[in-house]
């Protein structure tokens, strides 16, 4: 486990919020877990598909 420590936007952190709500996790560290393991799952394997998405969404949160 690594023990990280990060500055999240009030709309980040009340997205986790509402996904630890939602599924019933204990802590954020699970939701971003949980979020990470669902991107790779959606996203990565898919890369060349969603590519175009992926970057729009990265050049809105730089």
């Amino acid at each position: 486990m690594v023990y990280i420590r990060i500055n999240i936007s009030e709309k980040t952190n009340r997205i986790i919020n509402e996904i630890k709500k939602e599924y019933g996790f204990k802590n954020k560290g699970q939701v971003i877990d949980f979020v990470a393991e669902w991107f790779e799952n959606t996203y990565l394997k898919n890369e060349r598909k969603y590519k175009k998405k992926i970057n729009k969404i990265r050049k809105r949160l730089e």
